[in-house]
């Protein structure tokens, strides 16, 4: 073992497989190395067990905005700071398809943020919209 490795087996002593389950989830140590899955896992439990981010209204300018053929509408929102992926699901899609906005359009979307692991990004889930005025 090279003296990098052994330094370093100090402060990681092991990969820490937390259960798959996230609502087991302790509080994470700085000295452990976590896989990419068990981080990801406990990021998705901090953000998805926020109140405030569970029932938040977002304004900004669509752009993206994609209608796949499952009925699943796709889009970006964005402001002169950030960005924000966003996904309204068909059942939800369906009572705005007359109304969809064209890109550049200033709206607000109500939903809930949430992690997608296999992109390790986070999106909001929209349940609601309506032009921004």
């Amino acid at each position: 073992m090279n003296h990098l490795a052994n330094k370093n087996a100090k402060f990681f002593p092991q990969v820490n497989q937390l259960p798959k389950n996230p609502l087991i989830f302790v509080t994470m140590s700085a000295t452990q190395a976590y896989s990419v899955g068990v981080l990801t896992r406990y990021i998705k439990q901090r953000l998805e067990g926020d109140p405030v981010l569970q029932d938040v209204w977002v304004v900004g300018e669509v752009s993206n905005l994609t209608q796949h053929g499952s009925g699943h509408v796709y889009f970006t929102l964005k402001d002169e700071e950030a960005q924000l992926s966003c996904a309204m699901f068909k059942g939800v899609a369906m009572h705005y398809l007359r109304k969809m906005p064209k890109h550049g359009a200033k709206i607000q979307v109500r939903g809930e943020l949430s992690l997608y692991p296999p992109q390790g990004s986070y999106q909001l889930i929209v349940r609601e919209m309506q032009i921004a005025g």
